[in-house]
């Protein structure tokens, strides 16, 4: 019996610098998965099995979510927020029942057609449209450029001088279209 001696095969080592992810084509590289299936990054630069999935909570109806700095949704008309950790759910506020467009900017989520603004911070809910309140009756007198309060009298009278000067220019203008022709 003949023996074909075998060849030695090197040792070699390679080392990966750069993770490439998921990648489900054909042409996938050699630091990328092709396939992964219940995968997580949590423990990056290591790949780890996955959490069991949970429910978390039951919902009603959801009009809209936006995460920034923690969950932020509309369920059944209430503005609901929790941290990060999901651990404490707080109703902010109550909002109309209809699907809501959010945007954040820093701090802030802003939630149309409502027009509220709400603060991750603080945890706040305030409207966009400025609003003041006044109790009793309120005046508005007209005032010249400078601030001078004008008399009723004289306001009368402004105002029916400005329409009599406005029919004259009216007036004056047909007549001279009336002579060119």
């Amino acid at each position: 019996m003949t023996i074909t001696p075998a060849t030695e095969m090197e040792t070699t080592r390679d080392m990966i610098s750069a993770f490439g992810g998921y990648n489900h084509t054909m042409n996938c590289g050699e630091n990328e998965f092709y396939m992964e299936k219940n995968m997580t990054s949590d423990y990056y630069p290591a790949l780890a099995p996955r959490r069991k999935r949970r429910m978390l909570f039951r919902t009603g109806e959801i009009y809209g979510m936006y995460a920034k700095n923690g969950i932020l949704l509309v369920e059944d008309g209430n503005l609901v927020y929790t941290d990060k950790e999901m651990n404490d759910w707080q109703i902010i506020g109550q909002l109309a029942k209809s699907t809501k467009v959010m945007c954040g900017m820093g701090a802030y989520v802003a939630i149309w057609p409502d027009k509220k603004i709400f603060n991750t911070n603080d945890k706040t809910l305030k409207d966009m449209e400025a609003s003041k309140a006044t109790a009793g009756t309120e005046h508005f007198p007209r005032v010249r450029w400078m601030g001078q309060i004008l008399p009723l009298l004289q306001r009368h009278r402004l105002s029916e001088q400005r329409h009599l000067n406005h029919r004259r220019q009216m007036i004056c203008g047909w007549i001279h279209h009336r002579h060119r022709m």
